[in-house]
C-alpha cells in the first residue's frame, strides 16, 4: 500500500481464531519435486504463471497443475507456488529486489506499474491455500534471492519471519486423504461444466478430475468423468464420415444412459447432431 496506494481498498487488521503453519520457502530442483509429489505431496496443488503451465505439467508429469489466473476463486488444502519469482521478466528483477529491500522511494508505481500487477497475481496466488502454502523455486534470480531474504527475516521489531526455511528432503505427509480427492475431483467436474471456459480449459478440469478418482481407485467415478471427456470432446468434433459419426453418438449415447449421466441431451439438442433424436428414443425405449 506504500507504493501502491490506490490499487487497492485497505481492510481492517483481521486475526483468527489459531495461528496456523506459517508459509515454507525452499529452493530445489524439478526433479526431486516430481518425487515429492508421486509420494509425500501427491494431492497438492501447483500453482505458477499462466504462460508457463503447460511446461511445468510436461516436466513434473503431475496433473495438479494450475495457472494463478485460472484458479482464481478456488481453494485447495495445500499449494506449492513454483518459479513466481524467476517467471517474472527480465526487465521487472531489479525493481522486485528493491521493492522487497526496501530501496524505492515514492514514484515506485510511476516507474514500474507493472510490479503492482505481478502482486495481485501474488496475492490471488496465496490466498488459495487453505492448509498449507509453499513457495519453491527452481532456478536462481535476482528477484527470488531477494524474496527468500525478506520472507525468512524477522521484520523490525516482530520475533518471527514471515515465512520458514523448509528442507523438501523432510517435508511432512501433504498428500490428501481418498475424501479429499473425490472432493477435490468433484470440484474440477463442477468447473468443466462452466460455459465461461473454453473447450481445452474444460477438458484439463476434467483431467485434473480424473487423475483424484484415480488416487482414490474408484472405478466408477473414474469411468463418469472419462465419459464426460469423451461426450465434450464429441460434441465439437468435425466429423467427415456421417456414418462414423451416428455410429459413435450411438455408443455415447448407450453409455451415458447407463452411467447416468446428463449430456446425452445436451448432444442431442446441438444442431451439428439432430440424427442422434432418434437414436435417443430407440435407446430409451
Amino acid at each position: 500500500f506504500e507504493y501502491f496506494p490506490g490499487s487497492a481498498k485497505m481492510l481492517p487488521k483481521d486475526n483468527g481464531l489459531f495461528r496456523g503453519p506459517r508459509p515454507g520457502v525452499c529452493r530445489t530442483d524439478f526433479k526431486l519435486l516430481k518425487n515429492l509429489l508421486r509420494e509425500n505431496l501427491n494431492g497438492t496443488v501447483i500453482l505458477c504463471h499462466d504462460t508457463s503451465c503447460g511446461s511445468v505439467k510436461r516436466i513434473l508429469n503431475y496433473e495438479l497443475v494450475y495457472g494463478i489466473k485460472e484458479a482464481k476463486g478456488l481453494e485447495f488444502k495445500s499449494v506449492i507456488v513454483i518459479n513466481f519469482f524467476s517467471g517474472l521478466g527480465e526487465c521487472s528483477q531489479k525493481p522486485w529486489r528493491n521493492l522487497l529491500l526496501g530501496r524505492e522511494g515514492a514514484d515506485f508505481e510511476t516507474k514500474h506499474p507493472e510490479v503492482g500487477g505481478h502482486l495481485k497475481m501474488m496475492y490471488t496466488a496465496i490466498t488459495r491455500s487453505i492448509e498449507r502454502l509453499l513457495f519453491v523455486e527452481t532456478s536462481p534470480s535476482i528477484s527470488g534471492d531477494a524474496a527468500v531474504r525478506w520472507l525468512t527475516k524477522p521484520p523490525v521489531g516482530l520475533q518471527n519471519a514471515f515465512a520458514t526455511m523448509s528442507d523438501v528432503n523432510h517435508m511432512d505427509a501433504l498428500s490428501l486423504t481418498s475424501d479429499e480427492f473425490v472432493g477435490q475431483g468433484l470440484d474440477n467436474i463442477e468447473l468443466a461444466e462452466s460455459s465461461n471456459l473454453d473447450m481445452a480449459q474444460r477438458l484439463s478440469h476434467l483431467d485434473k478430475a480424473i487423475y483424484c478418482f484415480e488416487q482414490t481407485q474408484h472405478d466408477q467415478l473414474v469411468s463418469k468423468a472419462r465419459l464426460h471427456r469423451k461426450c465434450l470432446q464429441f460434441g465439437v468434433q468435425v466429423v467427415q464420415d456421417g456414418h462414423a459419426l451416428e455410429i459413435e453418438a450411438a455408443r455415447l449415447a448407450e453409455a451415458s444412459l447407463k452411467e447416468g449421466l446428463p449430456y446425452l441431451k445436451r448432444l442431442c439438442t446441438c444442431s451439428k447432431l439432430p440424427y442422434l433424436l432418434y437414436q435417443t428414443t430407440l435407446l430409451k425405449s
